[in-house]
């Protein structure tokens, strides 16, 4: 404690504080999240540590921030080892950090290992659950992030290695919030609606963290429900999440799923073209050892003498070649009509064939609605002006109406004007100092200037006697 009467300055003050804190802290250990990240030229880190009701600034200088393998980033938690130090040219206090490690992948990976033995216990990853994958899928559903590399090689390889395919993609989050709610709504729709045969999640490769939401329990029991075979293909293929481990195949990269997804399609095309191969390679082989034999039997000393005998097996060997040649043609022909089946078959899954129809209808259905549009137009213009024409007509009528009664109001007020009156010989009095009508005995006097208002002027006068319906003034 200081004496209250001594004054100190303010670095001395400061000074005061800096001794004490940083001996009382000489060493501490904090764990909190990184803002406010910044590295200077000098290789020195400067950032905030806060939680949610408290920060601190810290400081890393280049001598130990050498040592991390990989910079911190705003975000991320972290466990920071250092003493509190006093910055005396601003007056705060900031932590000196020594070592920093990032926190929380510890509770990631017990979080891991815990749901990966509650499902083991509950039988989800057991082979027998797992449904089989369709031999010739039609259309093939795509859980991923619309924009990126997984998308496109996925692309590539169902064009390289299939000849007919309808892929349909439901793009979603594959990494930070919301991005496993994301991935299960997906799945769940792609069951609700049985839009596709086969559903194929995938993402690219990152650190636990980036994969963690497909270790979460929304997308785990999305796809343990799905009565649509799952093919997983999360990160590369030392990366396991529970979701590869419940999916019902799972594929080390999201190129191998595209080609497992089309396997069976490609054996099959492969398969034909070998058969195809091998028995134009067989009729040929066979066609060539009957030549030879028949060269042969043709040399034979035998032969060459009997000119009857020769031409016998001569015709027979011509009768021969020919059915041989019918053979192999009518065989050849049948697996070219076969193929040329097959082939047809699978240009009639074409997506563009179908996007074609579809314009097609949907340019008929266009030309429809627009004469139905137009007669519908026309019928309300038509509608639009009979009620017009009856709304003039309205008009029309009232504006008569209003006519008559105005001009019966006039001659109604002409015939009582007071000038009507003063052309049937009344006249009106008038005070002449005042110039207000007088209409009793009782507002005049005797002497008094008076005016009379007749139809054509005025006459001025003065009152010599009063008559009243009572009595008489003289």
């Amino acid at each position: 404690m200081t004496d209250s009467n001594i004054v100190l300055t303010v670095s001395g003050l400061t000074k005061a504080i800096k001794f004490q804190l940083e001996k009382q802290f000489s060493f501490v250990a904090v764990q909190g999240e990184v803002s406010n990240f910044k590295r200077q030229v000098s290789n020195h880190l400067y950032f905030t540590l806060k939680d949610s009701q408290a920060q601190i600034q810290c400081v890393m200088f280049s001598s130990d921030a050498r040592l991390l393998k990989t910079l911190p980033k705003a975000g991320d938690q972290v466990e920071i080892k250092g003493e509190v130090n006093v910055y005396p040219p601003r007056g705060n206090y900031q932590i000196i950090v020594r070592t920093l490690k990032q926190a929380g992948l510890g509770q990631l990976l017990l979080m891991l290992e815990q749901r990966k033995k509650k499902y083991l216990q509950m039988g989800w990853f057991d082979t027998c659950l797992k449904k089989s994958i369709p031999k010739n899928p039609k259309t093939i559903g795509v859980v991923s992030s619309p924009t990126g590399s997984v998308i496109s090689d996925i692309l590539q390889i169902l064009k390289r290695r299939a000849h007919s395919f309808h892929l349909i993609l439901n793009p979603v989050k594959v990494q930070g919030e919301g991005a496993a709610q994301e991935v299960s709504a997906a799945i769940k729709a792609f069951n609700d609606h049985k839009l596709v045969d086969v559903i194929i999640v995938a993402r690219g490769g990152g650190s636990m963290e980036d994969l963690w939401s497909f270790n979460e329990t929304s997308v785990i029991e999305s796809i343990h429900q799905s009565e649509i075979p799952v093919v997983c293909a999360i990160g590369h293929e030392t990366d396991t999440t529970l979701a590869d481990l419940v999916a019902d195949l799972r594929a080390p990269t999201p190129s191998a799923a595209a080609e497992l997804v089309v396997e069976e399609t490609q054996k099959k095309l492969d398969f034909l073209k070998t058969v195809q191969e091998r028995l134009i390679r067989t009729q040929l082989q066979f066609l060539s050892r009957q030549k030879e034999r028949f060269t042969t039997l043709l040399k034979h000393p035998f032969l060459e003498s009997p000119e009857r005998l020769f031409r016998v097996f001569d015709q027979r060997i011509d009768e021969m070649k020919l059915k041989l040649d019918q053979s192999f043609f009518d065989t050849l022909h049948r697996f070219q009509t076969e193929l040329h089946k097959k082939k047809l078959k699978l240009q009639t899954l074409n997506p563009q064939m179908q996007i074609q129809e579809g314009l097609g209808r949907l340019s008929a259905w266009r030309s429809k609605i627009s004469l139905l549009t137009l007669m519908l137009l026309r019928k309300q213009i038509n509608k639009l002006y009979h009620i017009q024409e009856r709304m003039d007509a309205e008009q029309i009528a009232l504006l008569q109406n209003k006519k008559f009664n105005f001009n019966n109001v006039l001659t109604h007020l002409r015939a009582i004007h007071p000038k009507k009156l003063l052309e049937k010989g009344y006249s009106i009095l008038f005070d002449e100092n005042q110039k207000s009508v007088i209409v009793s005995t009782q507002d005049i006097s005797l002497k008094q200037n008076i005016k009379l208002l007749l139809k054509d002027g005025f006459i001025k006068a003065c009152v010599h006697e009063i008559e009243s319906g009572e009595s008489c003034k003289t």
